[in-house]
């Protein structure tokens, strides 16, 4: 008999109860652009708030 490893016991439970209120899965390639646009964003928020002058490109 297998024993439960941590997919089965703890992650596929979460991922079940997620798509049962509405959650939609987001493939890893799908969710790096996004995770760099905020990544970028903070940076910029915080330069912003430090008083850092961010570069132009013009």
């Amino acid at each position: 008999m297998l024993k439960p490893n941590e997919h089965k016991s703890v992650q596929a439970r979460i991922l079940k109860y997620a798509e049962e209120i509405g959650w939609t899965f987001v493939s890893q390639g799908e969710a790096e652009p996004a995770n760099l646009l905020r990544i970028i964003f903070i940076a910029m928020l915080i330069a912003s708030i430090v008083g850092l002058k961010t570069v132009s490109h013009s």
